[in-house]
């Protein structure tokens, strides 16, 4: 289970010609339950299976669509595209659940 937070700051500042600007900042954090805060500097701290989790699924969406240009480009049909967004997820699973 993950718990996020949006903060938004905003830094105001006053010119010299008396024109006064601002900028907002907006951080999203997103830490997973058990795990505080602990970190120097505000760094969380999350565990390693929160950070394999996310690579894996942007290993399959970066497979998926990077199969459907792959097979755009090269042959111009999105058939092949997608014969080739499958091998890149099959490779993406395979990759995975042999090394992690």
């Amino acid at each position: 289970m993950y718990n996020s937070s949006i903060a938004d700051t905003a830094v105001c500042h006053t010119g010299e010609s008396g024109q006064s600007t601002c900028r907002s900042a907006v951080s999203f954090t997103t830490v997973a339950s058990g795990s505080g805060i602990s970190g120097p500097c505000g760094f969380s701290q999350v565990s390693a299976d929160a950070y394999a989790t996310l690579f894996y699924h942007a290993t399959l969406v970066q497979g998926a669509f990077s199969g459907l240009i792959a097979g755009q480009l090269s042959t111009g049909d999105i058939g092949a595209g997608a014969k080739h967004a499958a091998v890149m997820i099959g490779l993406s699973v395979l990759v995975f659940a042999l090394l992690l």
